[in-house]
């Protein structure tokens, strides 16, 4: 199909460089210096990507995941996002797919992240090529999670510019290096959403998000310049957004949170799926930080509590300052 004749919203397709086998552990406590025993465990395929993804599927989204996966690792991703009913298209990669532990204990959870093993170049350019193609039937691209060790910062600026040469929109959720090559590039993500601590990172400034004017001024900054849309996460305390000119503040409703993993993903999720309708800025805000919301009250990562949606979205407040 070609870019003229696309009409209305296309397949969301996502891409998981990083993708990985999750568990999770679910206990009361956890001991250091000692031994835990665990009942409650889970485990599935993981990567920031791949929790998109299995958002999307949940609200019936054209989705299609890509990748990289290899090894038993490997096998056991795609095997679960086909028992998902997900489509997926992943290249084979001779390296290990790595493992992602997640340790819920009480109210606290520790995280332990693999980087995973080195990836060949060759390798590297069988994927460009897989993606390009998969391009052909997108119309929304979610470029999502850290990159395994043998691609260069700069590769997902080269998705990027890949999929802007195709009129492709492309939302990117990296940080460090690989966020601050998109963001030096000619060719820019439609979005993108460092948290708190990844924005100060990227400014060399430390941030206080109650004064207003001093947010607008950093996020009005030349390195955000081209960008459509800026998605600062707050956590629990919501997001502040800036859509070309106009800024947002974004209150969402306190919960008892299950497990907030996945959450971040959730929110792109929702936003990709409301800016791939045409949606306007405040709606697809909505949507995307009522999803944060329903994934910390599910236990597994990227799964949303839907049956709460109305009530979520009705108390998730958005006002320009």
């Amino acid at each position: 199909m070609s870019d003229d004749e696309r009409g209305g919203p296309g397949m969301i397709l996502t891409v998981t460089m990083n993708a990985s086998v999750d568990i999770t552990y679910v206990m009361d406590e956890l001991k250091t210096d000692g031994t835990n025993r665990v009942a409650n465990v889970t485990k599935t395929a993981g990567g920031k990507g791949l929790n998109v993804t299995r958002v999307l599927k949940q609200v019936h989204a054209d989705v299609t995941a890509a990748g990289l996966a290899g090894g038993c690792n490997g096998q056991f991703i795609q095997r679960e996002l086909k028992r998902q009913g997900i489509p997926c298209e992943f290249c084979e990669i001779t390296a290990e797919s790595r493992n992602n532990i997640s340790i819920i204990h009480g109210k606290h959870c520790t995280e332990i992240l693999e980087r995973g093993e080195k990836v060949q170049k060759e390798e590297l350019q069988r994927f460009c090529k897989q993606y390009e193609r998969l391009l052909d039937d997108a119309g929304t691209v979610v470029l999502s999670g850290s990159l395994p060790q043998g691609a260069t910062s700069d590769f997902y600026a080269g998705l990027v510019q890949t999929a802007l040469q195709k009129n492709r929109k492309v939302i990117l959720d990296t940080s460090g290096d690989c966020l601050r090559e998109s963001l030096h590039s000619v060719y820019k993500p439609f979005l993108i959403k460092p948290n708190e601590k990844e924005l100060e990172e990227l400014t060399g400034q430390k941030l206080y998000f109650q004064d207003e004017a001093a947010i607008k001024n950093v996020l009005s900054s030349e390195l955000f310049q081209g960008i459509e849309c800026v998605v600062v996460s707050l956590g629990a305390s919501g997001a502040v957004v800036k859509q070309r000119d106009t800024f947002y503040r974004v209150s969402v409703p306190q919960i008892d949170a299950v497990n907030p993993i996945g959450s971040g993903d959730s929110v792109i999720a929702g936003m990709a799926l409301s800016f791939d309708h045409g949606e306007a800025v405040e709606d697809a805000i909505k949507r995307g930080m009522a999803f944060g919301v329903l994934n910390a009250l599910e236990a597994a990562p990227g799964k949303l509590k839907l049956e709460c949606y109305e009530d979520v979205i009705s108390k998730v407040e958005v006002e320009r300052f």
